[in-house]
Protein backbone atom coordinates (compact mmCIF):
# COMPACT_ATOMS: atom_id res chain seq x y z
CA UNK A 1 0.00 0.00 0.00
CA UNK A 2 3.11 2.53 1.01
CA UNK A 3 4.35 2.06 -2.98
CA UNK A 4 0.83 2.93 -4.38
CA UNK A 5 0.59 5.66 -2.17
CA UNK A 6 3.70 7.11 -3.15
CA UNK A 7 2.99 6.51 -7.19
CA UNK A 8 0.10 9.38 -6.48
CA UNK A 9 3.00 12.03 -5.98
CA UNK A 10 5.92 10.49 -8.06
CA UNK A 11 6.57 9.26 -11.55
CA UNK A 12 9.41 7.38 -12.16
CA UNK A 13 11.99 6.87 -15.85
CA UNK A 14 14.26 4.22 -15.26
CA UNK A 15 17.34 4.40 -17.49
CA UNK A 16 16.96 1.36 -18.98
CA UNK A 17 13.05 0.34 -20.38
CA UNK A 18 12.11 -3.16 -21.94
CA UNK A 19 8.75 -2.96 -23.06
CA UNK A 20 9.47 -4.91 -26.17
CA UNK A 21 6.56 -5.50 -28.79
CA UNK A 22 4.14 -3.74 -26.81
CA UNK A 23 3.04 -0.50 -28.57
CA UNK A 24 3.87 3.01 -26.94
CA UNK A 25 -0.45 3.60 -26.95
CA UNK A 26 -0.85 -0.19 -25.30
CA UNK A 27 1.37 1.16 -22.58
CA UNK A 28 -0.12 4.62 -22.13
CA UNK A 29 -3.84 2.92 -22.06
CA UNK A 30 -2.29 0.60 -19.50
CA UNK A 31 -0.87 3.29 -17.28
CA UNK A 32 -4.51 5.05 -17.14
CA UNK A 33 -5.76 1.94 -16.13
CA UNK A 34 -3.43 1.27 -12.74
CA UNK A 35 -5.29 1.78 -9.68
CA UNK A 36 -3.18 4.81 -8.94
CA UNK A 37 -4.37 6.68 -12.51
CA UNK A 38 -7.50 5.76 -11.50
CA UNK A 39 -9.16 9.58 -11.03
CA UNK A 40 -8.04 10.15 -14.71
CA UNK A 41 -9.59 9.13 -18.16
CA UNK A 42 -7.69 7.56 -20.81
CA UNK A 43 -7.38 10.76 -23.66
CA UNK A 44 -5.14 9.74 -27.09
CA UNK A 45 -5.01 14.04 -27.07
CA UNK A 46 -3.00 13.72 -23.80
CA UNK A 47 -1.15 11.16 -24.42
CA UNK A 48 -0.24 12.84 -28.15
CA UNK A 49 0.65 16.16 -26.82
CA UNK A 50 2.73 14.95 -24.20
CA UNK A 51 5.03 12.79 -27.42
CA UNK A 52 4.55 15.77 -29.13
CA UNK A 53 6.73 17.68 -26.56
CA UNK A 54 9.52 15.64 -27.03
CA UNK A 55 9.35 15.18 -30.49
CA UNK A 56 7.71 11.45 -30.87
CA UNK A 57 5.75 11.48 -33.87
CA UNK A 58 2.08 10.65 -33.45
CA UNK A 59 2.52 7.29 -35.25
CA UNK A 60 4.43 6.13 -32.55
CA UNK A 61 1.40 5.30 -31.00
CA UNK A 62 0.87 2.07 -32.72
CA UNK A 63 4.11 1.42 -32.93
CA UNK A 64 6.24 -1.30 -30.80
CA UNK A 65 8.97 0.53 -28.48
CA UNK A 66 11.10 -2.16 -29.40
CA UNK A 67 10.35 -1.11 -33.54
CA UNK A 68 11.59 2.76 -32.32
CA UNK A 69 14.89 3.91 -32.10
CA UNK A 70 16.58 4.37 -29.09
CA UNK A 71 16.73 7.92 -28.83
CA UNK A 72 13.11 8.03 -29.44
CA UNK A 73 11.90 4.88 -27.52
CA UNK A 74 13.35 6.64 -24.49
CA UNK A 75 11.72 9.93 -25.00
CA UNK A 76 8.25 8.00 -25.47
CA UNK A 77 8.90 6.36 -22.29
CA UNK A 78 9.63 10.23 -20.64
CA UNK A 79 6.19 11.38 -22.00
CA UNK A 80 4.54 8.71 -20.98
CA UNK A 81 5.69 8.96 -17.71
CA UNK A 82 4.58 12.56 -17.35
CA UNK A 83 1.29 12.14 -18.55
CA UNK A 84 -0.23 12.47 -15.45
CA UNK A 85 1.25 15.54 -13.60
CA UNK A 86 2.81 13.90 -10.26
CA UNK A 87 4.62 16.79 -8.04
CA UNK A 88 7.80 14.80 -7.96
CA UNK A 89 10.01 13.30 -11.03
CA UNK A 90 12.97 11.35 -10.56
CA UNK A 91 14.54 10.74 -14.13
CA UNK A 92 17.56 8.48 -14.02
CA UNK A 93 19.95 9.48 -16.97
CA UNK A 94 17.12 10.78 -19.37
CA UNK A 95 19.52 11.86 -22.15
CA UNK A 96 21.38 8.51 -22.39
CA UNK A 97 19.94 7.37 -25.77
CA UNK A 98 19.79 10.53 -27.25
CA UNK A 99 21.67 12.78 -30.37
CA UNK A 100 22.14 16.24 -29.89
CA UNK A 101 18.08 17.22 -30.92
CA UNK A 102 17.45 14.63 -28.12
CA UNK A 103 18.87 16.03 -25.26
CA UNK A 104 17.37 19.61 -26.48
CA UNK A 105 14.02 18.46 -26.41
CA UNK A 106 14.46 17.18 -23.20
CA UNK A 107 16.14 19.97 -22.04
CA UNK A 108 13.30 22.45 -22.91
CA UNK A 109 10.87 20.42 -21.69
CA UNK A 110 12.93 20.28 -18.17
CA UNK A 111 12.94 24.11 -18.65
CA UNK A 112 9.56 24.37 -19.13
CA UNK A 113 6.64 26.12 -17.44
CA UNK A 114 5.31 22.45 -16.94
CA UNK A 115 7.81 22.03 -14.39
CA UNK A 116 7.30 25.28 -12.49
CA UNK A 117 5.53 23.27 -9.95
CA UNK A 118 7.78 19.94 -10.10
CA UNK A 119 10.70 18.61 -7.82
CA UNK A 120 12.76 16.93 -10.27
CA UNK A 121 15.66 14.82 -9.52
CA UNK A 122 17.54 14.17 -12.08
CA UNK A 123 20.74 11.54 -12.23
CA UNK A 124 22.85 12.93 -15.23
CA UNK A 125 26.49 14.13 -16.34
CA UNK A 126 24.35 15.61 -19.33
CA UNK A 127 25.56 19.01 -19.12
CA UNK A 128 22.89 20.23 -20.63
CA UNK A 129 20.51 18.53 -18.66
CA UNK A 130 22.85 20.61 -15.69
CA UNK A 131 21.91 23.89 -16.96
CA UNK A 132 18.35 23.96 -16.37
CA UNK A 133 18.48 22.85 -13.50
CA UNK A 134 17.83 25.38 -10.74
CA UNK A 135 19.86 23.26 -7.60
CA UNK A 136 22.47 20.52 -8.32
CA UNK A 137 23.93 18.18 -6.01
CA UNK A 138 27.26 16.76 -7.26
CA UNK A 139 28.07 13.39 -6.38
Amino acid sequence: HQAAYFRRFVSYLPQRLNFGNVTVGEVARGMYGEDVNSGCKYSVDTVLDCLHRLGVEADSLDKPFASLDKGEAQRAAMALSLMFKRPVVLLDNPTSAQDDDGRRLVAALLASERFDDVSVVVATNDEEIIAVCNKKILI
